[in-house]
């Protein structure tokens, strides 16, 4: 049977570019796209469905209920995050609800097309060549505690201003600090900021007027 994947966002522009990208490269899949999580939840309850796209800014529905939907009703299959600008810690919620996957609406085409191959493929459904190839990397699982403190690097503050922001000791920071750095590869602070910003795991810091 052909690959069943339902795009979930509430942008036509996002739906259609998603819808293209995922029809070239699965070319017998059934691609559905849904706007509301009403509408998913209805085509997810009409038939088995392999893979699952959702974004988290909904209209009709909050994060949490979003993803409650999702996991109830995905049934064998999987689901992905794909969100611009989420909420607050919606990534680790996202995960702990059972996403098999966080990726962000910047990232590449080839990143975003590999992730999804080995989501597929971990669930035994489908693989294809670009999930063979090495150099592209899926999300790190960062904690509630390690990404406030990344949130705070990337905004320019200190060791001492972000144990006092977070209420912890600076010895405490600078254990967060080795962990963090342990979980997305880096060796320092400016490398940790770059590395977050690549990943779309912070926002870009704005100039200040």
């Amino acid at each position: 049977m052909p690959l069943r994947i339902l795009v979930l966002d509430d942008h036509p522009l996002m739906t259609q570019a998603v819808g293209m990208l995922l029809q070239d490269h699965y070319a017998d899949a059934q691609i559905v796209v849904c706007t509301c999580l009403g509408d998913a939840v209805s085509v997810l309850t009409q038939g088995p469905t392999d893979l699952a796209i959702v974004d988290l800014d909904l209209p009709d529905a909050s994060p949490d209920r979003v993803l409650s939907m999702i996991q109830q009703h995905i049934g064998d299959g999987v689901f992905v995050i794909f969100s611009g600008q989420p909420p607050q810690d919606a990534r680790a919620l996202a995960l702990e609800a059972g996403a098999a996957a966080f990726i962000p609406k910047i990232a590449q085409r080839e990143d975003i097309l590999d992730i999804l191959d080995r989501c597929l493929t971990q669930s035994g459904r489908v693989l294809s060549e670009i999930a063979k190839r090495s150099g592209a990397h899926e999300l790190p699982s960062l904690s509630t505690r390690q990404q406030q403190v990344l949130e705070l690097l990337a905004r320019g503050h200190s060791n001492r201003e972000v144990a006092q922001a977070l209420h912890i000791s600076e010895n405490t920071i600078k254990v967060h600090l080795r962990s963090l750095f342990s979980a997305i590869q880096v060796n320092t602070r400016a490398q940790a900021v770059a590395r977050a910003l690549e990943l779309g795991l912070v926002n870009a810091p704005r100039a200040q007027n």
